[in-house]
């Protein structure tokens, strides 16, 4: 693991070692890491909420946290629900209140369909974003995702600089880090019914 600042100063050691970029690489370090999150799905971005519905209410707040949605389920009858765009869950037809099978996520409400006539408990699995970093916070990946957050950070401060080849001999050299990095999840996510299939990446 490696904290924000140790992060950011091994990125002014890349581009230069000009200490008055620092405050500036710790910035590129916080958008290198929001994007490497969003490169897979990692254990450490995975999480489940619950929510009750209310009768008669078809929208219901997401967590604070929410990025992205994995899955929902009713857990009240143990079913996975379907996932709607909301273009198309506006389109459904009228129906009776009863238990929801569909959902769509539109910006940070969580829409039923149809609309509850009782009181169930929807679970949904979602990636989330990660806390921003203070200085001395540790980021929340294993450790060899570090020097891939570090790379990337430096392609910006090469951006910055103007030095555009080098920007691009450090996006490279992210990449490959990153490919070497073997993904634990891959098992995880394989539905061993359909072993061409990966589940868990709506959103993606």
């Amino acid at each position: 693991m490696a904290t924000r600042l140790e992060m950011a100063n091994e990125v002014v050691f890349h581009i230069g070692n000009n200490a008055n970029h620092l405050a500036q690489a710790k910035l590129w370090v916080d958008r290198a890491y929001f994007e490497v999150q969003g490169s897979r799905i990692f254990r450490e971005t995975q999480a489940t909420a619950t929510v009750a519905t209310v009768i008669g209410t078809v929208d219901y707040a997401l967590a604070t946290d929410f990025y992205a949605i994995l899955d929902v389920k009713n857990t009240t009858r143990v079913k996975r629900m379907t996932q709607r765009s909301i273009l198309g869950f506006d389109k459904l037809p009228a129906a009776t209140s009863t238990a929801p099978t569909d959902y769509a996520i539109f910006g940070t409400r969580l829409y039923v369909y149809p609309t509850p006539d009782a009181i169930y408990t929807l679970t949904y699995r979602y990636r989330k974003n990660l806390a921003a970093l203070a200085d001395g916070d540790n980021h929340l990946l294993s450790s060899p995702w570090t020097q891939v957050i570090v790379m990337r950070a430096a392609a910006m401060g090469f951006d910055y600089l103007n030095e555009i080849e080098r920007a691009q001999a450090a996006r490279v050299a992210a990449r490959s880090a990153a490919a070497m990095i073997s993904d634990p999840l891959t098992e995880d996510l394989i539905d061993r019914n359909e072993p061409t299939s990966v589940v868990g990446l709506v959103g993606q």
